[in-house]
């Protein structure tokens, strides 16, 4: 997956102790299924506790690497209230679609007989949202 520059993604990291690391990578534009997922266990894991940090990296000639962190969130727990793996706007008050048809993307030809359609889910009360304390 080669991002376009300018576009708008969601990067999402959860790691689950003892052993278990899920990056997903989604178009901003539709947070219905990710673009792309990568996922690391380590069975032999023992570490229970530990801080989570960023890298960017390049593997250019130069070296350089450019990245801009928004909306940081760490947590115990998953924020996301949407049915995976779709994934709620970071946006308070924005309506969740977690599935549409068609779920294909960069599909060439659909028939349009077959219609297009896509299942909103409520928005949820503002005090069940789990926020980062202050």
């Amino acid at each position: 997956m080669t991002p376009v520059p300018g576009h708008s993604y969601r990067l999402v990291f959860k790691c689950r102790r003892p052993s278990s690391t899920t990056g997903q990578m989604y178009d901003l534009d539709d947070l219905t299924a990710p673009l792309a997922a990568i996922q690391a266990a380590d069975p032999n894991s023992t570490f229970t506790s530990g801080l989570c940090g960023f890298i960017s990296s390049s593997r250019t000639a130069t070296g350089a690497s450019d990245v801009t962190i928004d909306n940081y969130y760490a947590a115990a727990t998953d924020p996301n209230l949407a049915a995976p793996p779709a994934l709620m706007d970071s946006i308070p008050g924005t309506p969740m679609v977690e599935t549409r048809v068609p779920a294909a993307r960069w599909q060439n030809f659909y028939n349009p007989a077959s219609g297009i359609s896509f299942v909103p889910r409520p928005i949820p009360p503002m005090s069940s949202i789990p926020r980062p304390p202050s």
